[in-house]
């Protein structure tokens, strides 16, 4: 004995797992989004640099001045936000203007140019998502809108949230050394990462640099996280 399936039986259920999906997506886009955010911010703006330059004493641990070092960050930013090629970093060294990296540190830039170029994808993409989703359900539940957009919201953060205390455990368990290289070898399909500490690329961008950035934006991550959890149980309260 056969059954037949109609359309009209198919379609609730459809429609029941792609406003499943979407909401779904809703909360990655805001775990990504933030992350992703934070993350253009500091890799784009010499104010994230000075403030990282200075609490990680690279003029000192370097034997570069600062002035030096915010002209070769400038470069990079500049680099890292057009197709030209190839990287040239040319800062004064004993009152001469070179350029001071190697092949293989420009190379590893190159890499390092497609990392943050995909991230800045990624996060104009969560970001454009997020406003389509709530431009959407703004259009098609009106005032009920708000409060479902204030809870995935809500639900988005404290993942973000859990997200960076993580890290930030595991970084403790494993030190933040080997989490470092896990993401590098996760991150390039190659070992030029690998560099002497007496290259001008790690010289300027030494471990704790990193160190310093990937705390940077985890807490400023966590900020915006506990903002957004704050902002949405209130909304989600108030009555309508």
């Amino acid at each position: 004995m056969a059954s037949n399936l109609n359309v009209s039986d198919i379609q609730p259920i459809l429609m029941r797992l792609l406003r499943f999906c979407s909401k779904v997506l809703f909360v990655v886009s805001i775990i990504v989004f933030l992350v992703s955010t934070n993350v253009r911010w500091a890799s784009s703006t010499l104010t994230s640099y000075n403030f990282l330059f200075d609490i990680t004493k690279v003029e000192s641990s370097s034997q570069i001045s600062k002035d030096q070092l915010l002209r070769g960050a400038k470069q990079i930013i500049d680099y890292v936000h057009t197709e030209t090629e190839p990287l040239a970093v040319i800062i004064e060294v004993e009152g001469i203007d070179q350029q001071v990296y190697s092949e293989r540190e420009i190379l590893h830039m190159k890499d390092v140019k497609d990392l943050f170029q995909n991230t800045y994808k990624i996060q104009e993409f969560s970001g454009g998502y997020l406003l389509l989703f709530s431009f959407a359900l703004l259009y098609w539940r009106k005032a009920k809108a708000l409060k479902t957009i204030a809870r995935l919201a809500s639900i988005g953060a404290s993942l973000a949230i859990s997200l960076i205390l993580l890290i930030g455990v595991s970084s403790l368990l494993l030190s933040f050394q080997e989490v470092f290289n896990i993401f590098h070898y996760i991150s390039f399909d190659n070992d030029l990462w690998i560099l002497s500490p007496d290259t001008y690329l790690v010289r300027m961008y030494p471990y704790d640099f990193w160190l310093n950035a990937t705390f940077l934006i985890g807490i400023s991550t966590l900020v915006e996280g506990i903002l957004i959890l704050l902002i949405s149980r209130f909304k989600t309260k108030r009555p309508h």
